[in-house]
């Protein structure tokens, strides 16, 4: 007899569980999560970059695709070094130091979106150096953007840029 009294208290408690008091006017329904920042619109290749024998570098950049048509990314590219860099000056006894703030080259983009484009940019002469005798150095790309609604930002990215031990086939 006491087995039946237990079943049916546990019976009874499990569909009070399952039965919910219906809310009352004053709760309301908690609100959804908020969505995370909104993808920055400019896009940097992340590909390692080669230097030419001129001094020169090619990076590719593009404006993501946004909800208004016809939009344009206008900006700045700056490549900053990851770590300061040590070259050796031709005679072999004086050495330079290029530091980590010193602007190493850029570049002025107006991209429409939905576009990628390979922006050229003029390599300070030193770190062109440094780079051939390094073989590759890890370099900072930050590009600023706006947009015509004035949203704008920042994108950082570290890539390598290396100098071609051959010359190409």
């Amino acid at each position: 007899m006491r087995r039946i009294c237990c079943r049916r208290s546990l019976l009874a408690a499990g569909l009070g569980l399952l039965v919910a008091a219906p809310p009352t006017l004053g709760q309301t329904p908690a609100p959804p999560p908020p969505a995370g920042p909104a993808p920055p619109d400019l896009v940097l290749s992340g590909r390692d970059v080669r230097v030419t024998r001129a001094g020169y570098a090619h990076v590719v950049v593009g404006c993501r695709q946004t909800s208004t048509p016809g939009d344009v990314c206008t900006g700045t590219l700056v490549l900053k070094l990851h770590n300061p860099l040590t070259v050796t000056l031709p005679g072999g006894s004086h050495t330079r130091r290029i530091s980590v703030t010193r602007k190493l080259g850029t570049a002025t983009f107006s991209i429409p979106t939905g576009v990628a484009e390979r922006l050229t940019l003029r390599l300070y002469p030193l770190f062109t150096r440094g780079v051939r005798q390094q073989g590759s150095v890890i370099v900072q790309l930050i590009g600023g953007f706006v947009d015509r609604e004035g949203q704008g930002g920042t994108v950082k990215r570290y890539v390598s840029f290396y100098f071609p031990t051959r010359p190409p086939i």
